[in-house]
C-alpha cells in the first residue's frame, strides 16, 4: 500500500488479500478441532471454511458475526481485485477487513486451544493470582492462589528447594544464564 498509486495496484491489495484468507482457510482445514467434514470444501473456498470454523470454534451471535465477516469480508477482496476504480480509501478498507478477520478467528483458535481461565470459587472473577511466600525456615516457599477481587485463598502448598531445583531444572537456568541473552 506505501508504494501504490494506480487503480492496478490498489487491485492488487485485493488479490493479496484474497491469497491471505485462501492461505487462513489452509491452515486450519487438519486441526484436531475441525473434526471429520463428509464433504469437505475445496482448498481454495476460504467462505466453506470460515464457515466451518464458525461451527467448531463459537457459538450464537459469535458465531454468526463470525460467519457474516467471513462472508463480507472475502466478498470485498474479490469485489476490489475487480475493481477497475479502486481507490487507496477502497484498498484500505480491504486491508483492514482482512486484517480484523484473521486476527478475530485466530483469537477463537487459540482460545480453543487454551483452557478457559481459571475463575474464583467464591465469587467468580478472573481476578487469580499467584502468591508465594518463603517459609520460616528456608527450606521451601509456600503457594497459594488467592483472589484480588474478593480475597479468598486456596490452600497453601509447600515445596521444598530441593523438589523445586531439580537437576534438569538447574541445568537448563545453567545454560540459559551462559548463553548470549537476550
Amino acid at each position: 500500500m506505501d508504494n501504490v498509486s494506480e487503480a492496478e495496484d490498489f487491485q492488487a491489495v485485493g488479490i493479496k488479500c484474497r491469497d491471505a484468507l485462501i492461505a487462513l482457510g489452509k491452515q486450519y482445514r487438519d486441526a484436531d478441532w475441525v473434526g471429520q467434514i463428509a464433504e469437505p470444501p475445496k482448498a481454495a473456498d476460504f467462505k466453506g471454511w470460515g464457515g466451518i470454523y464458525a461451527e467448531r470454534l463459537s457459538e450464537g451471535r459469535q458465531r454468526s458475526y463470525l460467519k457474516a465477516i467471513v462472508d463480507k469480508t472475502w466478498d470485498l477482496t474479490v469485489g476490489l481485485q475487480h475493481d477497475s476504480n479502486a481507490t487507496p480509501d477502497d484498498a484500505d478498507l480491504v486491508l483492514e477487513a482482512t486484517g480484523h478477520l484473521i486476527s478475530t478467528l485466530t483469537r477463537l483458535v487459540r482460545r480453543h486451544d487454551q483452557d478457559q481461565p481459571a475463575r474464583c470459587p467464591q465469587c467468580e472473577s478472573y481476578r487469580l493470582v499467584d502468591d508465594i511466600q518463603d517459609d520460616d525456615e528456608g527450606e521451601g516457599f509456600y503457594e497459594s492462589v488467592v483472589c484480588s477481587a474478593c480475597g479468598w485463598r486456596s490452600e497453601r502448598a509447600f515445596t521444598s528447594w530441593k523438589e523445586h531445583f531439580t537437576p534438569e531444572r538447574v541445568e537448563r537456568i545453567a545454560n540459559y544464564l551462559a548463553g548470549p541473552g537476550l
